[in-house]
């Protein structure tokens, strides 16, 4: 009680010391420059090399570590910013270009505002692919590709694209 009481009468007079009271609720810590590069989509077209490296799989066919390399070949497709554009994108087409079982085209968006861009590719009655790439800078992206076979399994890479 004593003790208490004490404190009481010190903060009263105004010689005790709050541990708290050099912080403000409204002190905000200082913003970063942003240095974040955004694409144009024209600037997202065009020849790129791709590494694949197998992160997670159920499938005999994928082990984990595996290194894929292939180039992917990505074409802006015509668009006239209708308000599906502006929703999900602008339209893209990449022909990936590797050895026989990786041949393959994804269809999908890129969103620069987002920084995102993102595909798909099925082959009916096989498997799903999704990927989901960010821009890392004007010359590379990076992010996650997974496959979704019928066997059932799936395999999860990561890639990094880099222009070529």
């Amino acid at each position: 009680m004593l003790i208490i009481a004490s404190v009481l009468t010190l903060s009263l007079m105004g010689l005790a010391r709050n541990p708290y009271s050099d912080l403000s609720i409204e002190q905000k810590k200082p913003k970063k420059k942003s240095t974040s590069v955004v694409l144009k989509s024209d600037e997202i077209a065009g020849s790129w090399n791709a590494t694949l490296k197998c992160t997670r799989s159920g499938c005999p066919s994928a082990k984990l570590g595996n290194v894929l390399s292939e180039v992917w070949l990505i074409n802006v497709e015509p668009s006239n910013l209708s308000g599906a554009d502006q929703l999900w994108g602008i339209p893209v087409r990449v022909k990936v270009l590797g050895n026989e079982t990786t041949n393959s085209e994804y269809s999908g968006y890129f969103k620069s505002d987002k920084k995102l861009l993102t595909l798909t590719w099925t082959k009916k009655g096989r498997s799903n692919v999704s990927v989901a790439l960010s821009v890392v800078n004007k010359n590379q992206l990076k992010g996650l590709r997974e496959v979704a076979n019928s066997d059932p399994c799936t395999i999860r890479y990561n890639v990094i694209l880099k222009r070529n």
